[in-house]
């Protein structure tokens, strides 16, 4: 008899995705360079785990946003270049999970043009591979730059 798993959902995905990431060997506490694209396929891989309480793929209940570019979102914080991973969930609100690295503003950074891709309307390997020509994400990756944090939280009710 197969063991049942019970149902995923989207409150419970930030420590989910924390237990997927520390699986993978990516220490949370003091990421280093080489962990970008370890956490970013970590992170895709978890984006399959169906959870129940939102809306169909039909109706853009769940999908994957990547993100970057220097912002001051008027944290602790403050002025800093963020490579995030989110998965935004719609259900009877909207929440999301970010997984996001933080990284001090150096020239090479602050050089990168802000971007962003949405994965509605898209397979999730043609959405990987887009994520991963996007410009910015191939320079993070590149720049073996250490991030100075890297946060996974899950806000509830965004909008």
């Amino acid at each position: 008899m197969a063991c049942k798993r019970p149902p995923v959902i989207a409150a419970d995905t930030a420590g989910l995705l924390r237990a997927r990431l520390l699986a993978a060997g990516i220490d949370l506490e003091h990421p280093s360079p080489d962990t970008v694209l370890r956490t970013w396929k970590t992170f895709h891989a978890f984006s399959a785990v169906p959870v129940e309480d939102v809306l169909g793929p039909d109706e853009d209940g769940d999908g994957l946003l990547v993100q970057y570019g220097v912002a001051d979102f008027g944290d602790t914080s403050g002025r800093h270049f963020a490579l995030d991973f989110t998965r935004q969930f719609i259900g009877e609100g909207i929440s999301q999970l970010h997984c996001t690295f933080k990284y001090d503003v150096v020239a090479e950074l602050e050089a990168i043009a802000p971007d962003n891709l949405w994965s509605f309307g898209m397979t999730p390997s043609d959405f990987a591979a887009q994520v991963e020509q996007m410009d910015g994400f191939q320079q993070v990756v590149a720049s073996k730059l250490r991030p100075h944090r890297l946060v996974v939280g899950f806000d509830a009710d965004v909008c």
